[in-house]
């Protein structure tokens, strides 16, 4: 027992590195094409775009005044509890039908009011709402959405499996096998590795 955890230690590294290269050299040479009406359905994000009022433009003062808090709190290391960052996810973070984020689970965006998919399951939506309330407290352009999947992962680790089995169901049933893997590999270095490729 003790001779087989002692290769599985040691292969696992290995095994890793191999599947890490052989994605990317798979994802940088297959011939990915997607259909116009569905990059335009999974690329659009209403939200973002929609001048309507039906969901908010901007925090009011008192939300405006909460980000405040915890951005002081957090500068001075202060703690602050999963209670504390939930309630600050109910005030702050709103909840949007799937057809208002095209292929986003999340997003903080108009005048930095964050929104989630109201489709997701439970565990997964926790998970991704902490996700984008960590943006809003974020001071420094580096490494946003790495420094914001490792906040929500700390404090919903289930939420990261259930957000990442949901991901991959639906952008299966929009792409071949080739845009799957592509888009699932860039996404999974910018959110687990902090590579932006749309920096590159």
């Amino acid at each position: 027992m003790k001779k087989r955890l002692k290769k599985t230690l040691i292969w696992s590294p290995f095994l890793l590195i191999f599947g890490m290269v052989g994605l990317e050299l798979y994802t940088d040479n297959c011939n990915c094409v997607v259909p116009p009406e569905t990059a335009a359905r999974i690329t659009t994000v209403p939200i973002c775009e929609d001048g309507s009022d039906d969901y908010p433009f901007a925090y009011d003062t008192e939300q405006r005044q909460l980000i405040d808090e915890i951005i002081e709190k957090r500068s001075r290391r202060e703690t602050i509890t999963k209670a504390e960052y939930r309630e600050a996810m109910d005030l702050l973070v709103y909840e949007v039908p799937p057809e208002q984020l095209g292929g986003l689970n999340g997003v903080v965006c108009r005048q930095g009011v964050a929104f989630v998919r109201d489709s997701l399951p439970e565990l997964a939506k926790q998970h991704v709402a902490r996700h984008e309330l960590e943006h809003l407290f974020q001071t420094t352009d580096e490494n946003r959405e790495l420094a914001a999947t490792i906040a929500a992962s700390m404090e919903y680790p289930i939420g990261l499996l259930a957000t990442i089995v949901s991901s991959l169901i639906t952008a299966k049933e929009d792409l071949s096998w080739c845009c799957f893997l592509k888009s699932s590999w860039a996404i999974f270095k910018l959110y687990f590795l902090g590579i932006d490729w749309r920096t590159q």
